[in-house]
């Protein structure tokens, strides 16, 4: 299910979380409760990050259903990032002033690998989509012809598989 190079990006993002939690980790035990509240919500959040990360990573589901249940699972560590990006852009500047541009550099950060989990699920979405459509129309993956192949989308064109399983390609409405 999961491809080399998606591997690689799942590598890079622990990576970036590991970093982000080793730097925000010795703020948790501060003197201040507000900046220690903060740290310890950022330290917890990228905790279960990193635990639903590894877990989607380990799953190798064979049915449709198995990779639906690890796509929502996945789909929750792209909702729990941006919740936390949110809550660092939100909260930052309780952190005293020396915290917040750090706070901020990391609420960046974080935002960015919410938006790549969250292409991840669309793009996840749409293969299993597709899979869950050729097992209806009784196609194999290997067999299946792809819904909309690029080449043809660059002509102006669009391949669409047909009601009844066939490949079919439409040409777009002329714009008046």
């Amino acid at each position: 299910m999961l491809s080399d190079a998606f591997r690689e990006l799942l590598d890079i993002q622990e990576e970036r979380l590991e970093a982000i939690r080793a730097e925000c980790a010795p703020f948790v035990s501060g003197q201040h409760a507000e900046s220690t509240a903060i740290h310890q919500r950022i330290v917890s959040d990228i905790d279960e990050l990193l635990s639903r990360t590894r877990a989607f990573r380990a799953a190798a589901p064979q049915t449709l259903d198995g990779k639906r249940k690890a796509l929502e699972d996945y789909g929750a560590v792209s909702k729990i990032s941006m919740e936390l990006c949110t809550f660092l852009f939100s909260g930052s500047h309780a952190a005293g002033p020396f915290r917040h541009p750090v706070l901020q550099k990391h609420a960046v950060l974080i935002h960015t690998i919410a938006r790549e989990q969250v292409l991840t699920c669309v793009n996840t979405g749409w293969a299993l989509i597709e899979e869950t459509l050729a097992e209806s129309k009784g196609l194999s993956p290997d067999n299946a012809p792809p819904a909309a192949a690029p080449k043809t989308q660059l002509r102006g064109h669009l391949r669409v598989v047909s009601n009844d399983g066939t490949l079919v390609e439409r040409s777009p409405r002329p714009h008046p």
